[in-house]
């Protein structure tokens, strides 16, 4: 709790800076990353009729994990999230049947699990969606997943109230 509190501190610093939304999603993946223990997060605002206003990305010192973040599909994992309420946790054995997962992946073999949350605003239109992949001991659990919605609901909190400050 202590680490979510100065995650959240810093998220409201971040909201006066003129890059706010890009320094504050890369505030949320490195949080995500470090609470989940992910070895890989990518956060994704998509706004009116841009599909990657802002995105970030936070991931081990893999060269692989780069060019993952990069073939990544994030337009991909609306459907899903959506269908499933907002949140979506699934282990590796799962993730080969789930497409865009089921092609490539980071390491030349399958993910060993993936969650994700989406950033919904008030009116229930979608903002983006944060997601992190391979827990690096064990398999992501409910208390992963509610620390990820959690922090997906923060975020679009912030993200509402930065596009709130933008308009002329």
């Amino acid at each position: 709790s202590r680490q979510l509190s100065t995650f959240l501190a810093d998220a409201s610093l971040a909201l006066d800076a003129s890059e706010s939304l890009e320094e504050m999603l890369q505030l949320v993946a490195e949080q995500a990353r470090e609470l989940t223990g992910a070895s890989c997060c990518v956060a994704t605002v998509a706004l009116q009729d841009e599909p990657r206003a802002a995105d970030a990305a936070s991931f081990e010192d893999d060269r692989r994990w780069a060019a993952f973040v990069r073939w990544l599909d994030r337009n991909a994992v609306y459907p899903l999230l959506s269908a499933s309420g907002g949140s979506v946790r699934l282990a590796g054995d799962q993730l080969r049947e789930v497409f865009p997962f089921s092609a490539a992946t980071p390491r030349g073999g399958p993910l060993g699990g993936w969650l994700a949350a989406s950033f919904t605003a008030l009116d229930g239109s979608t903002l983006g969606a944060i997601q992190v992949f391979d827990k690096q001991q064990g398999a992501f659990t409910s208390d992963d997943e509610a620390l990820l919605v959690h922090l997906a609901q923060m975020t679009s909190a912030a993200v509402e109230r930065t596009r709130l400050y933008e308009r002329p």
